[in-house]
């Protein structure tokens, strides 16, 4: 649901962003959402998930028939840290955009998904005193 971004700037090319990819298809029959039930025809239910402090690399919306889970890793959202100097907005936003992939509950919720279509129906991540548990750092999903 990605792609390489658009845009003058080489930092703007190179960040998946959903600026890049238009999910609207039209021919004459009308406009469609692409997203809109991606893989029912296959039989196969897509799941994104996602961090919204990532913000950047986001699509926004919650298309109809693509069930979309919010992972927030409780730091501050990367637009706070491009304020301060952009190389830590662009740390944090890595860091964000990646972050559902060394989560326990995220990979638990995978494993769960895999055993048993539809099981996962939503994702309460563990806190610690400093945020986001990072307990899953070697985990690979």
């Amino acid at each position: 649901l990605q792609s390489v971004g658009g845009g003058s700037s080489i930092a703007a090319r190179i960040i998946p962003d959903d600026g890049g990819f238009d999910p609207i298809r039209c021919d004459e029959d009308g406009c469609r959402d692409v997203r809109q039930h991606l893989g029912e025809a296959a039989g196969v239910e897509v799941i994104a998930i996602r961090n919204p402090d990532a913000e950047l690399t986001n699509f926004d919306d919650e298309p109809t028939g693509l069930r979309v889970f919010d992972v927030p890793d409780d730091k501050p959202s990367a637009w706070a840290y491009w304020l301060v100097n952009p190389i830590f907005g662009w740390r944090r936003m890595t860091e964000a955009h990646g972050s559902v992939l060394t989560s326990d509950v995220v990979a638990d919720c995978v494993a769960a998904e895999i055993a048993a279509p539809g099981s996962c129906r939503s994702l309460r991540i563990p806190q610690t005193r400093f945020g986001f548990s990072s307990a899953g750092r070697n985990r690979v999903i």
